[in-house]
């Protein structure tokens, strides 16, 4: 294990509790629940690990059900990490402080707004921990919402091993990283990037097809060769842990650290952005009505890859989804999640 913080390793670190500590989900019953979860999400990706041609991959997705199951498992392990509950946290976080702040200008409390930098404005634990259960709740729903994407599996056929960190699951848009001003990590988003190490020489990435080319597409069992190539997904899982990566051989940790001490200097916390601006209602702007629009920043890496790249046709500016009926299927499962939302809060 490699800390990020120190870039210093650890060799005989347990597994276990290294995503999500003990009672990270509030309950005894509901770890036991999520324990039989991930033992159906161990066997399928074990059944993965079998796959070692074109034709065998093919045939695992032909049946639907695999996709669906597979999709749940990484909207499952990507939602029940420390890292999102730190961005649920952040993201609740800036939205009270923003909220607090325009209720106060509207009431005139000088004092009050001068005092607010000061003030310190947290998620409780078990608010936290709410908030991670009604997304995971929520999985089911939005299943449909990646169901367009390309599945493939990259093959590392380099001396140098996949590595993964605590939070493996990395949604990505290289088609996209230019938008500043748009979220463009959505299940829908175009361009969207799924990378999912399983082991040290299998990957599962998920891919928008219609944004990209490069020798990979269509070509679903993918071997790279190429070292630069796992050098990037590898920083990816960097970029993307909370505070941990892990590798499986002791004399790997050279190579690893190598790759921390080239990112560590533009590793980045900010998990989101918030941004504020008037209300427009029948072309007339409103100087006293505010919206808020929050979205997941993408994590500061440029990667590039050489056997995929952004299509030159991309639009300049990204659009609200890929598929149409796929967008309005989440749509509807979002006021499902709404209602959810209110029946966990009146619970407590």
């Amino acid at each position: 294990m490699l800390l990020k913080a120190t870039g210093i390793a650890k060799f005989t670190v347990p597994i276990k509790g290294q995503c999500s500590k003990n009672n990270f989900y509030g309950s005894v019953e509901i770890e036991d629940k999520f324990s039989i979860l991930e033992g159906q999400h161990s066997q399928l990706l074990k059944e993965i690990l079998l796959i070692n041609s074109e034709d065998t991959l093919k045939i695992f997705l032909e049946e639907n059900h695999n996709t669906l199951h597979l999709i749940e498992v990484i909207l499952f392990q990507r939602l029940r990490t420390n890292l999102e509950g730190s961005k649920t946290s952040d993201l609740m976080t800036r939205l009270a402080r923003d909220m607090l702040e325009s209720q106060l200008k509207a009431k005139g409390e000088v004092e009050l707004i001068n005092a607010l930098p000061n003030c310190e404005i947290s998620v409780t634990k078990e608010g936290k921990t709410g908030l991670i259960l009604t997304q995971i709740a929520s999985i089911y729903r939005s299943q449909p919402g990646l169901f367009d994407l390309g599945v493939y599996i990259l093959n590392n056929k380099t001396k140098n091993e996949f590595i993964f960190s605590d939070s493996p699951v990395v949604f990505y848009n290289m088609a996209y990283k230019h938008i500043q001003d748009s979220g463009t990590l959505g299940l829908q988003s175009p361009g969207l990037l799924i990378f999912y190490p399983i082991s040290i020489d299998k990957c599962i990435l998920f891919i928008d097809e219609q944004k990209y080319i490069g020798e990979i597409i269509d070509n679903n069992f993918f071997d790279i060769t190429n070292e630069f190539d796992v050098n990037s997904i590898n920083k990816l899982q960097l970029h993307h842990s909370l505070d941990s990566v892990y590798f499986s051989e002791t004399n790997n940790h050279k190579y690893i650290v190598k790759l921390w001490r080239q990112e560590r200097n533009t590793f980045n916390k900010k998990y989101s952005t918030l941004v504020s601006y008037n209300e427009v209602i029948n072309g007339e702007v409103q100087d006293n009505s505010k919206l808020l629009k929050s979205f997941a920043e993408q994590i500061p890496y440029d990667l590039k890859l050489s056997f995929i790249r952004p299509n030159e046709k991309n639009d300049k500016k990204i659009k609200r989804f890929r598929t149409k009926k796929l967008h309005d299927i989440l749509q509807e499962s979002r006021k499902d999640i709404k209602e959810l939302r209110e029946e966990v809060r009146n619970d407590k």
